[in-house]
Order: structure tokens, then C-alpha cells, then sequence
């Protein structure tokens, strides 16, 4: 008795004292072929706090690690990134050990990019009956063998070997003894596929033909999983679920909401999969679900798009969990008629993201300047003209010295940015990091509820930026302010004001602090010359702060909808900082008496006046693609219009050849008897105009709703929608939908306000 008093005593002293437990890890490495890996580097990073420890394996390719502080630190062993995810306990000290083998190939082959089959035109091959004795010169065997714990051959199950270079799945299905053998073609990557799971295992055959024999621990128990009306995959359990061996029974817990998490139905998207499940918490506010492992996911609610991220990632074999997650209804979906549209809310988009100017191969000049019409024919019906101007700036073989930049990267990291929004933004902060120079100082700042300085304003260590990078995860909500803050104080420590002193500020969220809060904290930065470019992502950002931000301070907007549409935005940002060739590119169009200037889209005008009209671009810089379109009223015309001309003067200093250039192109409407002929033919300036009509008339409708005058804004919304529709012939890109289904938003939350409009 007094032995076991004596060893809980420490324990009990812990809990009262709360005091952190510790964790010793004892690891050890060895290579693929079993050779001692010693001097080998390993990383530890906090997840929250970013703290670094770095070890080395000794002559034995052994370590000791002692963690004792922080919640969860993740292992990067040299170049296997990401390794593991090692927990401190809360209370008392313990002990484990971990065997790790270094091969770096093979990690990163199980780690690979999960691919979207749906976006694939997969064909199926049946195969049967194959053996060993099917081998040849050109094909291998593979035998898949499926058994359960205690030894029972699964039979029937469905297995697939998937590859993508041929866009080819063999299929079979195992026999009595749970076995399927495939003949398959060498040379090729293979994704091993169990039970309708994709990505199990993976079987990598070369070009020498081989027999290979792979054999798996199988559980399954008995479900239903059926697609409803909605297309989410929503299971029925016949028994208490358990986890299988390719899914992880996932408990759920749900905090918040209108019910308090009661009964609340759970959307569930599989990242890089075009599966979407769903499930219902009971009265208190728990569900269980099985999802595919090795996944993550996006977690939604009702009134909140993209809540959370739930990450099964690193899950493997038999495996069960439990999530928390907090529901913030987001106002805008929980009471849509308090949300029409208003100058606070709307979104503007850049016409640069939906068309690509034209390269003038004629020209010498670094800036090729393009013109052209919608449709030059016109004839005495004709009452508008769409006139499109392209600048795009060409490649130079001289380089101009690269000075060094001052950036800190500011970059949301809440659940909403979780899946492939965050992967992509990792994945370009990885490029940008292998350009980023020595001399250049830099800080990153990721931001949830608080700002997490990750890595404070000094010269680049590329090693350290890389980890960071890889370590962070995706969760919590939008505190943009604090990131902000953070970011402006992390550059006055290197400030020069011979240099660019910049924020890039990344956000698919909204914020917690008004506009106006914002823009005053940040006003003393402004006036110290530090710049905010904003990159905004998807459609839910604050539009209104972010061009703010960017235009008060001299700084870019960019505007994302698609992953890949983010590491344009950053291309195209570090190409303004690091290789300017042109200064402030102003431009003047003259018109005559039979065209009306109406409106300019695109860039803002600097003035209109005496059949002229300008705007201005503050800095070209290389690769830069800026279009405009500019809207003319036809006054009466007739024949004699081919003969009055437009005239465009492009005038700009080039850096690279210190000299004054200027640019003029001259282009007339040509006259048709022709009817029924179209304001604009062109795909892509349909696809423009289509988008500068829609910026207009969401401005219009906004005023009009500032002002309260709903129906209006309602009637004039609607007529937009339809004469778009009939403009692209009912057939939008995928690029314009998104934009299409805001005004569609917008007119349901104008038809449910007039519906519930209080009495005058």
C-alpha cells in the first residue's frame, strides 16, 4: 500500500499544481535498405505557436525528444515534411518510441496530391481469372489478398487498380480465399482501390515485369450509404458503427447555432473528391459518421459555408476520432433580407481574371498596346459600341538590379480556407519562397481567431519558411484586424523607405471589426509608406475593406475564385515588386460627333472632356495583363462613320531603355446593310462585357438599396439577369456562373425582403 501511495503522489501533485506533463520520445532511423541514418536533421514545430526545436540522430541514428511544453508539435524529418504530429499530455510523463524509415521517394509517393476522379474519364477493364502464369515481358501480376484480424478471407469485395496516366481502372473482385490477381502494364503508378475506397495503397510497377503479391488487414461492418435528392451520401447503421479498415469512425460533437447543436445537420465535403456527405446530431449535439480516411474535409452548416476543416490526413489502419466543432451563423444566410444589396457588401471583379489581352507581334516596345471592337459592323439600327483595349507587357532580356523588399505576409488560416483553398495557398507560398532572395526581409503572420506571428520580420532562412509552411493547418474563424496589426508592426522593425515596405493580406472571410475600425488603425501605417496588396479568395470576403486597403495605401487588389487562380494573384504581385519596366502608363482615347463616350470599365478615368477621354496605370510590370472596355453611344449613324477614326495614345517612361515611348492605333466601325447583326461576336469580350455589366448594375442596385428603394433595385437586377442570359445564349463559363448565382442570391434576398417588408 505505501509503495503505491508512493508512485501516485507525483501524479497528484501534478494535477493540483497544473503543471504540464511531458512526453520522451525515443526515435530511431534507419534507411530503406536498414543502414544507420546518424547526423540526420530532425525539425519540431508548435502547431499554434510555431516554436522550432531542431535535433540530430547520433552514430546509432538515434534521438531522444522531450517535449514538455506546448500542445502539439509536427515532426519534419529532413526532407520527409510533415512526418508525424507528436501530442503532449495535459498531466504525469510518459514514454514511446518510434522506428522511422527515411526514404524520401516513397513518402512523398504516399503523400501525393489526392486527384479528383470526377473530373476524369476513367474506362474500366473487367479482369478475371488471371495468375501468375499471365506474366509476360510487358505486364506484371499483382495479387491483393484481403483478410480480417482474426484470419477470415473477405470474398466478393471489389478492388481496383487505378492508374492515370492511361486513365485506365482494373477492376476485380477477390474470391473465396480473398484473393484478386491483375494483369497489369508495367512502367506505370497504380492507386490501389478497396471495397469503393479509393487510394488505400499504392503499387508503383517498373519496366521489368514482375509477380508481386500485396495483402491487406480488412474489416468491414454492415451499412447503408444512400444519395439523396440533394447528392450528399447520408449513412444507416444496422448496429453501433465501429471503424473499418478505409474508413474512421468520426464522433461528433457540435457547439453553438440556433439550436445549440441539436439537431443540426452536418454538410461534409471531401476534399479533392466529388463526394459530400451528410449527417444529423441528436438532441445532444453528437453524431457519428465513417468517412474515407487519409482525407480532409470541409465541415458546413446551414447558415455557415466552410465552418471547419477536418483532417484524417495522417489516419491510418483501423481508426476512430472525435471533433468538436463551434456553429457561428453567419447573418447574412441566417436572415437574408437583412443582406440585399448595399454599398458595404457588394463585390466588384477585375476584368483581367476573365480574358487575356492580345500580343501585338509588330511591335518593338516592351508594352504591346491592343485594340479592337465587339463588332466593328454597325448599321442605321446600331445604337452601342463596345471598344475592347488590351496592355500586355513583354519579356526583356536586360534585367534591371533587384532591389531588396520588406514584406510580411499576413494569411488567413481559418476553417474556410481549409481543403484545396489552403493547400494552393501553401503550395504557392512554397514557390514564392524558392524566389525570395537572401537580402529580402520577410515575416509570415497566419491569423483564426488571434495572429500567430510564425516567423518574425528578419532575412529569409529558406529551411525554416518551407517547415512553417508545412506545419500550418487550416481552422478557427477571421480575425483580420490582429493579423494586420501584427504585420505592420513586424515591418517597422526593417522599414526602409527606399524600398517597397509591404503587407500582402490574404482573406476568404469577413472580419470581426467594422471597415472603419480597420482603415483607422491602419491610417498612421499608410502615412509611413507601408502598402497593403489583398488578395481576397472566393465570393464570402469583405470587398469593401479590401479595395480600401489597397487603394488608400498603394497597394494591388486581387480577386480568386479558383485555387489556381491564387498563384496568378501572387505571380503577379511579386512581378509588380521585383520587375517594374515601365512608369505610370497614361493613356487618351479621342472620339468624333457620330460615337458618345458612356462608360469606361476596367480602370478608373481620370477625366472626360472635349471628346476625350484618360485613365492612368500606376506601374507595368513584366507579364502584366490589363484589359479595358470602353462604351460608346452611336449618334445616328450611317456610311460616313468608317471614316471617323478613334484614336488611342498610349504614352509611358521604359525603365529597361531609359526612354519616352508612345504608342498611337487608330481604328474606325465599318458601315453594313446587313440586319440582325450582334453588339458584340467575340467570345471573350462577351464574357467581359458581361462582367463590367454585372459590376455596374450590382453598384446601381446597391445605391438604389442604400436608399431604400428595394423594388427598384429588384426590377433592375432582374433586367440585368435576363438580357445576360440572352447574351451568352444561356451558356455561361465556369469562370462568369459564380457571378450569375450571386445575382441570383441577391434577387432572393430582395424577393424575401419586399415579401417581408414592414409596414411604412
Amino acid at each position: 500500500m505505501r509503495s503505491l501511495i508512493t508512485l501516485l503522489i507525483p501524479h497528484l501533485f501534478s494535477l493540483f499544481c497544473f503543471s504540464q506533463g511531458s512526453m520522451t520520445y525515443h526515435i530511431s532511423v534507419k534507411g530503406d535498405k536498414g543502414q544507420v541514418m546518424n547526423d540526420l536533421p530532425l525539425t519540431l514545430i508548435e502547431k499554434n505557436t510555431f516554436e522550432r526545436i531542431e535535433f540530430k540522430t547520433n552514430n546509432l541514428g538515434k534521438v531522444d525528444v522531450i517535449l514538455d511544453h506546448g500542445e502539439a508539435w509536427v515532426l519534419h524529418v529532413k526532407d520527409m515534411k510533415n512526418y508525424k504530429t507528436l501530442e503532449v499530455p495535459k498531466y504525469g510523463d510518459a514514454h514511446g518510441s518510434m522506428s522511422i524509415t527515411y526514404n524520401v521517394e516513397n513518402w512523398n509517393r504516399i503523400n501525393e496530391p489526392h486527384v479528383d476522379r470526377s473530373q476524369l474519364n476513367l474506362k474500366i477493364i473487367d479482369q478475371s481469372g488471371i495468375t501468375e502464369k499471365d506474366v509476360d515481358q510487358k505486364h506484371s501480376i499483382v495479387k491483393v489478398t484481403l483478410k480480417s484480424g482474426k484470419g477470415k478471407a473477405w470474398s466478393k469485395i471489389e478492388v481496383q487498380m487505378t492508374c492515370y496516366k492511361t486513365n485506365t481502372i482494373y477492376r476485380g473482385f477477390t474470391n473465396s480465399s480473398g484473393a484478386v490477381s491483375f494483369k497489369l502494364p508495367t512502367n506505370n503508378k497504380y492507386q490501389i482501390d478497396v471495397d469503393g475506397e479509393p487510394d488505400y495503397d499504392y503499387c508503383d510497377i517498373g519496366e521489368m515485369a514482375s509477380i508481386r503479391n500485396k495483402s491487406y488487414l480488412f474489416e468491414k461492418i454492415e451499412y447503408t450509404e444512400k444519395i439523396d435528392d440533394q447528392g450528399y451520401l447520408v449513412q444507416t447503421f444496422k448496429e453501433d458503427p465501429k471503424a473499418t479498415s478505409n474508413r474512421t469512425l468520426v464522433n461528433i460533437r457540435v457547439m453553438g447555432g440556433p439550436n445549440d447543436g441539436k439537431n443540426e445537420i452536418i454538410y461534409i465535403d471531401q476534399a479533392y473528391s466529388s463526394n459530400k456527405f451528410k449527417v444529423k446530431t441528436d438532441n445532444k449535439g453528437e453524431a457519428q459518421i465513417l468517412l474515407p480516411k487519409q482525407f480532409k474535409y470541409l465541415v458546413s452548416f446551414e447558415f455557415q459555408p466552410n465552418a471547419d476543416v477536418l483532417d484524417l490526413s495522417e489516419f491510418r489502419g483501423i481508426s476512430e476520432t472525435s471533433s468538436s466543432f463551434r456553429y457561428i451563423p453567419d447573418p447574412r444566410l441566417e436572415h437574408p433580407e437583412e443582406y440585399v444589396p448595399s454599398s458595404k457588401n457588394i463585390t466588384q471583379y477585375d476584368l483581367d481574371r476573365f480574358g487575356d489581352a492580345q500580343l501585338d507581334e509588330t511591335s518593338d516596345e516592351l508594352v504591346s498596346v491592343t485594340a479592337k471592337w465587339g463588332n466593328k459592323l454597325v448599321n442605321s439600327s446600331s445604337r452601342e459600341a463596345i471598344l475592347e483595349i488590351g496592355f500586355r507587357a513583354k519579356q526583356s532580356s536586360k534585367k534591371l538590379p533587384r532591389q531588396p523588399v520588406n514584406i510580411s505576409f499576413v494569411l488567413d488560416k481559418s476553417g474556410s480556407m481549409g481543403g484545396e483553398n489552403f493547400d494552393m495557398l501553401k503550395k504557392e507560398m512554397l514557390n514564392l519562397i524558392e524566389k525570395l532572395s537572401p537580402e529580402d526581409h520577410v515575416s509570415v503572420i497566419f491569423f483564426d481567431n488571434t495572429a500567430k506571428l510564425a516567423y518574425p520580420q528578419s532575412t529569409v532562412d529558406k529551411n525554416k519558411l518551407i517547415d512553417i509552411i508545412h506545419t500550418v493547418q487550416a481552422d478557427g474563424g477571421t480575425n483580420i484586424l490582429d493579423g494586420l496589426m501584427m504585420g505592420y508592426q513586424e515591418l517597422e522593425k526593417n522599414f526602409d523607405p527606399g524600398t517597397t515596405n509591404r503587407v500582402i493580406l490574404l482573406t476568404d472571410g469577413y472580419g470581426s471589426r467594422p471597415v472603419e475600425d480597420v482603415l483607422k488603425q491602419s491610417e498612421s501605417y499608410f502615412q509611413k509608406q507601408i502598402s497593403v496588396s489583398a488578395i481576397g479568395v472566393g465570393e464570402g470576403y469583405n470587398e469593401s475593406l479590401l479595395n480600401l486597403l489597397s487603394h488608400y495605401s498603394g497597394g494591388f487588389k486581387h480577386h480568386v475564385i479558383t485555387p489556381e487562380q491564387l498563384g496568378v494573384a501572387f505571380k503577379q504581385e511579386f512581378e509588380q515588386l521585383y520587375t517594374p519596366i515601365a512608369k505610370k502608363l497614361d493613356v487618351e482615347i479621342k472620339y468624333n460627333d457620330m460615337v458618345i463616350y458612356k462608360t469606361l470599365y476596367g480602370i478608373q478615368k481620370n477625366k472626360e472632356s472635349n471628346q476625350k477621354v484618360t485613365f492612368s496605370l500606376p506601374q507595368v510590370y513584366a507579364t502584366m495583363n490589363k484589359l479595358a472596355l470602353v462604351k460608346f453611344k452611336l449618334n445616328e449613324p450611317n456610311q460616313k462613320i468608317e471614316d471617323e477614326k478613334i484614336t488611342i495614345t498610349t504614352s509611358y517612361y521604359d525603365e529597361y531603355n531609359k526612354k519616352d515611348v508612345k504608342i498611337i492605333k487608330e481604328l474606325a466601325l465599318n458601315w453594313t446593310d446587313e440586319t440582325d447583326i450582334e453588339m458584340i461576336e467575340d467570345a471573350q469580350m462577351k464574357q467581359l462585357y458581361s462582367v463590367a455589366t454585372i459590376n455596374q448594375v450590382l453598384k446601381a442596385v446597391a445605391d438604389l438599396c442604400d436608399d431604400k428603394n428595394f423594388g427598384q433595385a429588384r426590377e433592375n437586377l432582374n433586367d440585368t439577369y435576363k438580357s445576360l442570359k440572352k447574351l451568352n445564349q444561356d451558356k455561361f463559363s465556369a469562370e462568369l456562373q459564380p457571378l450569375m448565382t450571386q445575382i441570383e442570391i441577391y434577387l432572393k434576398a430582395l424577393d424575401h425582403y419586399l415579401k417581408n417588408m414592414p409596414a411604412k
